[in-house]
């Protein structure tokens, strides 16, 4: 199995209020280094919350997955990685 991609998915329970800004921007950015990567190398992962916490809605939980693709092409299973709960305002 290759792990060449990384999905990152953020979660919140926010409201719907900040429609002017695109729908991922407004529970911040993710980056990875290095990408793409495979098995066994040292992968950072980045979460900043500033733009999600400036418009007003700072996220519940983050939930950092990573999807890999089988040597065929076929994408495999999502694997979370780990679960960020932000603490009450």
């Amino acid at each position: 199995m290759r792990f060449s991609t990384l999905l990152s998915t953020v979660a919140t329970a926010a409201s719907l209020g900040f429609a002017a800004a695109q729908e991922s921007a407004r529970f911040g950015s993710a980056s990875v280094s290095p990408c793409p990567f495979t098995g066994g190398q040292d992968v950072t992962i980045t979460y900043n919350a500033t733009t999600a916490a400036s418009a007003g809605h700072q996220p519940e939980f983050v939930d950092l997955y990573i999807q890999g693709t089988f040597s065929n092409g076929n994408p495999s299973p999502r694997v979370l990685l780990q679960r960020h709960d932000f603490g009450a305002d």
